[in-house]
């Protein structure tokens, strides 16, 4: 077996499932879950929508939710000893700790086998890259850049006259748009962040319509040729506001900090006593 990037010695396989079995996922959710249970009850993590949340989990990825550095040191410490119990351990060498603030200067330090987890700034978590600092600018960047890669990929689509506008209209919001509005729920939309969606809103249509920047084609000119309104901005701020109804006013910023059982990525943020206003 391959462990910290070396190979392990021989030893015969007296228990358990074969790789890619459909009963290995149900019994490691099973474990996890009671280790979980059994940690969580001493820690008060933080509350959303009236809810306790200590952790967060998917598949083997787990975040660990708290407000300061010697509670999540201890959290963890109780994690590693609680999981050693069903011979499950923790890969330091892909986990990662984040502070969660708009300070940069504030950093945490959690040990974990004789060595100290790296800090990072952002990470990639479920598909999506969250940033220290809370904001998403760097992520909506990116799923524009996804998003416009797939359009040129249907660039065959766009170019065939055979295909009604309409059709085109439903390919690019079903395919295209789809692409970009990965991860929408937890965005934290500012400004320039809403100018960048409407322009690539209107750079979706010129490319479907086959419209050069020299043609000089007004926006409104557009959306009266395919008898469209902006739609794309409307719809993300609605996947915000749906996700999150609690989120009407201001609330504390949170810290998280997730270990990854045997192959995972470990985060963690910590929560300042500044409160972030999630309007903007």
């Amino acid at each position: 077996m391959r462990w910290n990037g070396q190979l392990t010695a021989w030893f015969p396989i007296g228990q358990g499932t074969r790789q890619g079995c459909n009963v290995s996922p149900t019994e490691f959710n099973l474990y996890v879950e009671r280790i979980m249970r059994t940690v969580e009850e001493n820690y008060e993590g933080m509350v959303i929508g009236g809810r306790r949340i200590t952790n967060l989990r998917y598949a083997d990825d787990t975040t660990l939710l708290a407000s300061t550095q010697e509670r999540i040191t201890k959290f963890f410490k109780d994690l590693i000893q609680e999981s050693a119990r069903y011979n499950m351990y923790i890969n330091a060498q892909k986990s990662k700790t984040m502070v969660v603030s708009r300070q940069d200067n504030i950093s945490v330090q959690v040990d974990h086998e004789g060595e100290s987890l790296e800090q990072v700034h952002d990470f990639k978590f479920l598909g999506s890259y969250k940033s220290a600092d809370g904001h998403c600018s760097k992520e909506i960047k990116r799923r524009i850049a996804l998003a416009r890669q797939k359009a040129f990929v249907l660039a065959s689509i766009w170019k065939d006259r055979n295909i009604k506008t309409a059709t085109k209209v439903k390919v690019m919001k079903s395919m295209v748009w789809a692409v970009f509005q990965y991860g929408v729920e937890g965005w934290t939309l500012k400004k320039l962040d809403r100018n960048r969606i409407e322009a690539f809103e209107m750079w979706c249509w010129r490319k479907m319509l086959s419209i050069s920047c020299q043609e000089h084609r007004t926006n409104d000119s557009i959306l009266i040729e395919l008898g469209l309104e902006r739609e794309l901005m409307g719809r993300s701020k609605a996947e915000t506001t749906i996700f999150w109804p609690h989120y009407s006013g201001k609330c504390r910023t949170v810290g998280t900090y997730s270990p990854r059982w045997n192959h995972g990525r470990v985060t963690a943020s910590r929560q300042t006593e500044k409160t972030v206003d999630t309007r903007h």
